[in-house]
């Protein structure tokens, strides 16, 4: 009989133990899927801090770009307003001798250097309106990109913290 009482009493403990070991393959397989979860929200992470730096680069190349742009546009009103003025020194010089000849031919060289920088200057007007608008655009994507990093950062902060929960559990259960 006292063989028996032993048996039972054996089958019980291994019954208590087969209980805990349960509940640590449950927890390890929680682990498991934090880790995972962890493990994607940090790749999302780095893709989109890449695509962050990605849009950055962009947009100070776009910005470099706009600045050569105005830098150029600059440097052909100043020439072209030189040019202008030569023009008028000359036909000034000229109208000593020939004051009605001179005047025309003035008017004539004012009205072409001038058209020639309002066409430099329509022409730039509109390269820059195109870096402005992909300026724009590549703004748009940094900050599309700063919301996801940050949402990814957000995943992985809660992924983090369900992980430490899970490993009070574990602990708890364990009796650490």
């Amino acid at each position: 009989m006292a063989d028996k009482f032993t048996a039972a009493e054996s089958i019980r403990r291994l019954a208590v133990q087969y209980q805990d070991m349960v509940a640590a393959a449950d927890a390890l397989e929680a682990i498991g899927k934090i880790e995972q979860t962890t493990r994607e929200a940090e790749s999302a992470q780095a893709q989109a801090e890449a695509a962050r730096n990605v849009a950055l680069a962009d947009l100070q190349r776009t910005k470099d770009e706009a600045q050569a742009v105005l830098s150029d546009l600059a440097e052909r009103t100043v020439a072209a307003n030189d040019q202008a003025k030569g023009i008028i020194a000359d036909a000034n010089g000229q109208a000593i001798g020939i004051l009605t000849d001179a005047r025309a031919r003035a008017d004539a060289l004012l009205l072409a250097g001038q058209n020639q920088a309002s066409e430099a200057l329509t022409k730039m007007s509109g390269q820059l309106a195109t870096m402005q608008s992909k300026l724009t655009d590549l703004t748009d994507q940094a900050n599309e990109a700063l919301v996801a990093k940050d949402q990814a950062e957000a995943a992985a902060a809660e992924a983090q913290q369900n992980l430490a929960n899970v490993q009070a559990k574990i602990r708890a259960l364990a009796g650490v």
